[in-house]
């Protein structure tokens, strides 16, 4: 078996616009996915359980969505670090900041775990839930 002759694609090198949307390309087709699913469980929800429950769904979707573009954009930071990391290959260094990355989310989770426990009804309120979809949400 031959090496391959071919010189390895960089991203460093050639057309920006083409990088950035082959990076681009996976976030948004989450987004689109994630969109598709709410678009789907509001026909579902509305449906079969009526508007309580279509209200309490759709309040419910817009802060999932502040969520995860909270959780991307501190992914992507972590990802850069990483990256960085490896590309001066200091394997030990990306080794912590992956660590680093899993504690802080892990954390991060439980504290907005505990505060959406306690805080979702006033947070319920704040959004302009209407008072019978309240007790669904």
């Amino acid at each position: 078996m031959r090496a391959s002759t071919q010189p390895k694609a960089s991203l460093t090198e050639g057309p920006i616009a083409r990088t950035l949307l082959l990076f681009a390309l996976p976030t948004l087709a989450s987004s689109v996915l994630q969109s598709l699913n709410a678009s789907i469980n509001a026909a579902w929800i509305g449906r079969l359980l009526g508007e309580r429950a279509l209200t309490a769904s759709a309040n419910a979707n817009s802060l999932i969505f502040l969520l995860l573009g909270a959780v991307f954009g501190l992914g992507l930071a972590a990802t850069v670090l990483v990256g960085q990391s490896v590309g001066a290959r200091d394997l030990e260094q990306a080794k912590r900041t992956i660590g680093t990355c899993i504690t802080f989310f892990g954390g991060i989770s439980v504290l907005l775990a505990g505060l959406g426990i306690l805080f979702a009804p006033q947070v319920l309120i704040a959004m302009h839930t209407p008072p019978d979809a309240l007790p669904l949400a």
